[in-house]
C-alpha cells in the first residue's frame, strides 16, 4: 500500500503543480492585448469591453432590431440571401450571438467546476475519515476518487477571452492552489510523506 500512496501522491503533485503554474502564466504574464486590437471593428471592442451577459444581451437586441428593420424593406427582401448576409449588420449579430454564446457556456464551465470539486473535496473529507477509521484500502480508493475529480475539473482550458474567461481562470488557480495543499496534508496525515528508513 506504501508504494500505491507515494505513487499516486507523486502523480497527482505533478499534474496539479504543472498547470497551477499554466494558470498563474496566463492570469499574470500571458500578453492580453495585440497590436491589431486599434484595427478592430466597433462592435468587436464593445464586446471585449463587456462585463455582463446583460451587457452584451442589449448590445445583440439593438442589433437583432437593426436585422429586422432592413430586412423589412421590400427591395431587401427581393435580394438574393446570401448577399444580404454580406452587411455589416448581419456580421455584428453573428458576433454578438457567438459572444453570449461563449459567454453562457463559459458560466457553465464554472458552475460545474466549483460544483465537481466539491463533490471531490467531500470524497477527499470521507476518504480521509474512512482511512484513519475504518479500512485503509476503502480509504485511500476514495481519496483517490475526490483527488481524481479535483484534478481533473482544475485542468487548463485551452480557449478564451474576455471577462468570464478571466472568472474561470481565477476560479480554476484558485483551486488548484487549494488542491495542491489539500493534496499534501492528505499525504501527510496517510504517512506517505514518510521516508523510508533503510
Amino acid at each position: 500500500m506504501e508504494a500505491l500512496k507515494k505513487t499516486m501522491f507523486i502523480l497527482a503533485l505533478v499534474t496539479v503543480a504543472g498547470y497551477t503554474v499554466r494558470h498563474i502564466y496566463l492570469r499574470w504574464f500571458d500578453p492580453h492585448t495585440s497590436v491589431l486590437d486599434k484595427y478592430d471593428k466597433p462592435i468587436t471592442n464593445e464586446i471585449k469591453n463587456s462585463t455582463s451577459l446583460q451587457q452584451l444581451e442589449k448590445l445583440f437586441a439593438e442589433a437583432h432590431e437593426k436585422v429586422q428593420r432592413y430586412e423589412a424593406i421590400d427591395s431587401i427582401k427581393a435580394m438574393e440571401p446570401y448577399k444580404r448576409q454580406q452587411r455589416d449588420l448581419y456580421a455584428n449579430e453573428a458576433e454578438l450571438r457567438m459572444a453570449i454564446s461563449d459567454w453562457e457556456t463559459k458560466s457553465r464551465e464554472i458552475y460545474q467546476l466549483r460544483f465537481y470539486w466539491s463533490i471531490g473535496l467531500v470524497l477527499v473529507i470521507v476518504g480521509g475519515a474512512l482511512y484513519k477509521k475504518i479500512n485503509q484500502w476503502l480509504g485511500i480508493t476514495t481519496l483517490i476518487i475526490g483527488f481524481g475529480e479535483m484534478v481533473y475539473w482544475t485542468s487548463p482550458s485551452f480557449f478564451g477571452g474576455g471577462i468570464e474567461y478571466e472568472n474561470l481562470l481565477n476560479s480554476k488557480l484558485v483551486l488548484s492552489v487549494t488542491t495542491l495543499v489539500l493534496l499534501v496534508v492528505a499525504a501527510y496525515l496517510t504517512d506517505s510523506l514518510k521516508t523510508n528508513s533503510k
